[in-house]
């Protein structure tokens, strides 16, 4: 994709250059502006290229100019310049025409063995009638280890770790073997490109030992603005016959966050957020959810298929289909139940809500074992879902949560102050502190944010 953009870029340039070759260009009384003076970039991995940044110059003056020289002031730096087409780090001469802007293309390609560190560049104009102007580029490169042979992505032994100490990009499956437990570090990165997953072979485990302010990241490896509100960027975690706990983790843009069979699973303080289809997907599986949040698919942020002794306490589920740049096209379920076995089901100070016109959907009529108590449920279509039943449901409200924000670029599911789900809650001994660590009110709110008084 990369090669067909800049093959498009040179044909443009070289099109644009060719159909004025008549035109005078001068050099008097250079004045243009630059839109900004700094760039700051986000975390860069090694042996990965960076996206492709661009600023922009605009000549104000009304006359056609030539920039005598645009250059990377050190010569081994990582940057690869981009201007009219061409690449390189030192370009002379280049014409910009009255009234016109420039749009100047940048990327970072860092080996992989390069070491986590700062970088700090400068883009220098130089010639002009304050004889030089600077644009300023920093950021960070973190160190990385790419995955790309079978045999580095089984993890055959016991007790394996990934550490914080690098990125880990897998370009392929990360496997764990049979019988065999991965642990991964507070603050610790991993990165999948497309088609690759993480897969859970039966009898294995895996621990995201994550805290509030050090959280695991599950993602796709682009790092470009925007891509972690776009699903789809990879395939997920797939699990058979496994146990999972996931404490304060975020999986991202997964196309199915997590999928699991006739496993146990323990989702704590944790986000999984933009999905392609399900957030969690469990089929006969057990599952213990707390203080965690579960945000957008397409489908259903989570799908109980036969559901084992599930427990839900303090969470989230918020549904709306509103992505950073579009709206998405399925029936956007917060929690959909499927083939329920009368096995103990509770659901205790949490949210259920979304675009869909039930925030809690049931396959078959909820049966008696099931408690969902102190729960805000949407409830547009009261025919298909009776709350009204004790033995099920208590303390249900119907009206919308109130978050503070729906949209990814600040999202935010802390409640408004007008909230009908804050203090609402009872409270629960075992469990006082939020997905941030913050100690929760008495009365506590629901969902998976305690907010301060007022």
């Amino acid at each position: 994709m990369r090669a067909l953009f800049l093959c498009l870029l040179t044909f443009w340039a070289t099109f644009f250059i060719s159909c004025r070759e008549d035109l005078e260009v001068k050099n008097q009384n250079l004045h243009f502006a630059i839109a900004q003076d700094s760039l700051f970039l986000d975390t860069i991995y090694s042996g990965i290229s960076s996206p492709v940044f661009s600023f922009q110059i605009k000549n104000q003056t009304k006359k056609n100019l030539l920039i005598p020289e645009i250059y990377l002031e050190n010569t081994s730096s990582y940057i690869h310049l981009n201007i009219h087409g061409k690449s390189g780090q030192n370009f002379h001469n280049v014409p910009l025409l009255k009234g016109d802007s420039l749009r100047i293309l940048f990327q970072i390609v860092a080996p992989e063995s390069t070491e986590s560190k700062e970088i700090k560049e400068k883009i220098i104009f130089k010639g002009l009638e304050n004889n030089q102007k600077n644009i300023e580029i920093s950021g960070f490169i973190q160190k990385s280890k790419i995955y790309k042979n079978t045999d580095d992505l089984i993890f055959q032994n016991n007790q394996a770790t990934l550490h914080n100490d690098i990125a880990h990009i897998f370009t392929k499956d990360l496997v764990v073997a049979q019988h065999q437990t991965l642990n991964i570090q507070p603050k610790t990165k991993l990165l999948f490109f497309h088609e690759s997953k993480v897969i859970l072979n039966p009898n294995s485990e895996l621990n995201s030992n994550g805290t509030p302010e050090k959280r695991v990241i599950f993602k796709g490896f682009r790092n470009d603005a925007g891509y972690d509100s776009i699903p789809l960027q990879w395939k997920g975690i797939k699990a058979q016959n496994a146990k999972i706990n996931l404490h304060s983790t975020e999986i991202k843009a997964a196309e199915i966050g997590l999928d699991a069979d006739e496993s146990d699973l323990v989702i704590d303080k944790s986000l999984i957020i933009n999905s392609g289809t399900y957030g969690v997907r469990a089929k006969q599986s057990k599952l213990k959810i707390f203080n965690s949040v579960f945000f957008n698919a397409s489908q259903a942020t989570l799908l109980l298929e036969g559901p084992l002794e599930t427990e839900i306490i303090y969470s989230s589920f918020a549904n709306p289909g509103i992505h950073q740049y579009a709206q998405s096209f399925g029936e956007n379920i917060p929690m959909e139940i499927k083939d329920y076995q009368n096995q103990p089901f509770q659901v205790i100070n949490s949210i259920f809500h979304g675009r869909y016109r039930q925030g809690v959907v049931f396959g078959s009529k909820p049966s008696k074992p099931m408690i969902f108590s102190h729960v805000l449920i949407k409830n547009d279509d009261e025919k298909n879902l009776d709350l009204n039943d004790n033995h099920i449901f208590n303390a249900i409200i119907t009206r919308a949560p109130l978050f503070k924000s729906i949209f990814l670029k600040a999202l935010d599911l802390s409640l408004q102050k007008n909230s009908p789900a804050k203090q609402k809650g009872i409270s629960i001994e075992s469990i006082s502190t939020d997905l941030n660590d913050q100690s929760r009110r008495n009365p506590p709110d629901l969902g998976a944010y305690a907010s301060i008084a007022d």
